[in-house]
């Protein structure tokens, strides 16, 4: 099947006394029913005392920003300044209708802009949820989506209806948009021998970023090549592990989890020295270290002699994967062709972006702990996937050819991986603050303690934050001050993807203890100890 291909209709900026109503013996009617609309976008009608009886009707109006979502739920939520289709689905009782009139109303509350909707010239009688074929569509630019937005969908023809029947022919809708969310994302290519990580096509990557994720624009950076210390230690050995040699011939190093978690570690403080730092993870500039072709990672939570090919701190601000040469799959012309349309490099990279926006797994192809805010069987639950790069509109629950179903949540192992709408949700709830306001309001006033397991002990320094995903630790923290003694909770981060969570950062909220001396246990067992000399050091260097 050939792609749906989606045109970007040209904005044509009217007043409404300019896109009202066509006479045909009947009289115009002015209706308007939202209250943040101007005055000037008021739909227009032709109106007659004699009923028409042909069954023209809006049956459905759906949002396809990254993911169907529709117009009438409650819970919809879209991004500011970020470009939405709409779906229309228009419906008649015979196929010999064709409205003269077809457009789009959108007010942001000072202006009012018509888009026309194209679509089939004869209303159908029935809709097809596998493309946009029998649907009236428009694509709302990103400059008219904003929080105070409003739309209203409206229909006409020359020969007018009456009122009752009007009614069932214009829609208002006045939607949840956020104010514009913008990332700033580091790539910072990674160091093994004499090979040195990339993104072929930086820019794709953003727009790719921009078209899965809640956001509306991803400022991305390549930074200098980083030498992490971890990529360049040969042998290692001890409880954490290290570099294994070898790799069966193929001129790779193969190498253990516990190396990939130091070097997201070694990514991590890398990135709290960049600029973009705020007062929490959310807000704050995030870092995606890419390793070289020359060294992969076995012992994932699946299998133990399986690749890992990405690791994120959920709710944290740094993550891994491999190097990516390509985005796009040119070979693919259709979402229902066998294969993904997008590189598997490619949507791990959005995978992992995914975790740094405080989502866990979908429960499909995985093991262990999964995120109870998506859907339970890990797909994408009925709604309706647009990539808008591809011109890809795609039916989530149309099966493949051998019967079984072909997408799932983007959170999950499986087959051709999309963004749900309830993924969508939640990762623009917590960008929003909406879902961590109180972390966000603690983080403005606290000081906080990262404690990191390395192969030399215990690596402590002071954060401005934690991540936003924490749970409590095995350890404890004695601090004593000039205000006694007292013991500290110890939390840990949740690393994506790890077969155990031994090697994850802990944290550890101060307050306002001033320190004299600290010491980590674990079953009562002393880890570590730091004392006054060490403790001065910490907290007058400058942080990160």
């Amino acid at each position: 099947m050939q792609p749906i291909t989606i045109i970007r209709f040209a904005l044509i900026s009217l007043l409404l006394t300019a896109c009202g109503g066509s006479g045909g013996g009947g009289e115009t009617e002015s209706v308007n029913n939202s209250a943040s609309a101007s005055t000037s976008c008021s739909p227009q009608q032709t109106i007659t005392g004699t009923a028409r009886k042909d069954g023209l009707r809006i049956s459905n109006v759906e949002w396809l920003q990254t993911v169907g979502q529709s117009a009438a739920s409650a819970t919809t939520r879209l991004v500011g300044d970020k470009p939405a289709l709409v779906r229309v689905d228009l419906l008649s009782n015979s196929g010999d209708l064709a409205p003269t009139r077809r457009e789009l109303l959108v007010s942001d509350g000072s202006r009012c802009r018509s888009i026309p909707l194209q679509g089939p010239d004869r209303v159908p009688t029935s809709t097809n949820p596998d493309n946009l074929n029998t649907a009236y569509i428009a694509t709302i630019p990103a400059d008219l989506m904003r929080p105070n937005m409003s739309m209203t969908v409206v229909f006409d023809d020359n020969q007018g209806r009456s009122a009752a029947e009007a009614a069932q022919t214009r829609s208002t809708i006045t939607p949840q948009v956020s104010a514009p969310i913008n990332e700033r994302l580091y790539i910072i290519p990674l160091q093994h021998r004499e090979e040195r990580g990339y993104v072929d096509s930086p820019g794709q990557l953003a727009s790719l970023l921009e078209e899965m994720l809640p956001v509306s624009n991803v400022n991305l950076e390549v930074r200098p090549v980083f030498a992490a210390p971890s990529l360049q230690t040969a042998g290692g050995g001890g409880l954490l592990g290290g570099v294994l040699s070898g790799g069966g011939g193929s001129g790779k190093t193969r190498s253990d989890f516990n190396t990939m978690v130091r070097v997201l570690n070694e990514v991590d403080e890398l990135c709290a020295t960049l600029p973009g730092r705020s007062n929490n993870a959310a807000n704050s500039a995030k870092c995606l270290g890419v390793f070289p072709d020359n060294i992969e990672f076995t012992g994932s939570v699946l299998t133990p002699n399986s690749r890992i090919v990405g690791v994120a701190q959920i709710g944290g601000t740094a993550m891994l994967a491999e190097s990516v040469s390509i985005i796009d799959v040119p070979t693919v012309q259709s979402p229902y062709d066998s294969n993904h349309w997008l590189a598997f490099r490619a949507v791990t990279v959005v995978h992992e972006y995914g975790h740094l926006l405080n989502l866990d797994h979908a429960a499909c192809g995985v093991s262990g702990r999964t995120d109870s805010r998506l859907y339970n069987d890990g797909r994408l639950g009925g709604r309706a996937g647009f990539d808008s790069r591809r011109g890809f509109y795609f039916n989530s629950m149309r099966p493949n050819n051998t019967g079984r179903l072909q997408f799932a949540d983007l959170m999950s192992y499986c087959l051709k991986e999309w963004t749900s709408d309830r993924g969508y949700r939640a990762m623009l709830a917590y960008r929003t603050g909406s879902v961590n306001a109180s972390r966000v309001a603690e983080s403005a006033a606290s000081r906080w303690l990262k404690l990191s397991p390395t192969l030399q002990g215990w690596q402590v320094r002071v954060v401005d934050f934690a991540p936003d995903t924490l749970v409590p630790a095995d350890e404890t923290l004695m601090v004593r001050s000039l205000l006694g003694i007292e013991q500290l909770a110890v939390y840990r981060s949740v690393l994506s993807d790890a077969p155990d969570q031994l090697w994850a950062p802990r944290y550890v909220e101060l307050g306002e203890w001033s320190l004299l001396e600290m010491s980590l246990s674990v079953g009562g067992v002393q880890l570590q100890q730091w004392l006054t000399g060490t403790l001065e050091s910490l907290f007058t260097t400058d942080k990160p």
